[in-house]
């Protein structure tokens, strides 16, 4: 079980920082990945990009994930491309993100 920060303005799947990877032993995955450059408004990032087996999501297991990874501030990021197997509901007031197969 692991926080992440959820970014609807990130299009991709999942994001992690070398650290989240070292400290979950998938670190070799990135080590097998390939360059990427990311650009977008107001962030520019410059990484690699590989699969790791999968993560569970409310239950539901999502085998080979896309990854990126680069240097990050943030531990980990969900993006709408992995949001998107899910109807998705933020309530603010409670800090919750409900999610529902779709």
């Amino acid at each position: 079980t692991r926080q992440a920060i959820v970014d609807t303005g990130y299009d991709g799947v999942l994001l992690m920082s070398e650290q989240s990877l070292s400290e979950l032993n998938l670190a070799h995955f990135s080590a097998n990945g390939r360059p990427v450059r990311a650009v977008g408004p107001g962030a520019e990032l410059e990484g690699r990009v590989f699969f790791i087996p999968g993560v569970q999501l409310d239950g539901r297991p999502l085998p080979n994930v896309e990854t990126w990874t680069g240097p990050l501030q943030e531990p980990l990021l969900l993006g709408s491309g992995l949001l998107r197997h899910f109807r998705t509901t933020f309530d603010f007031r409670t800090m919750i993100l409900w999610l529902e197969l779709e």
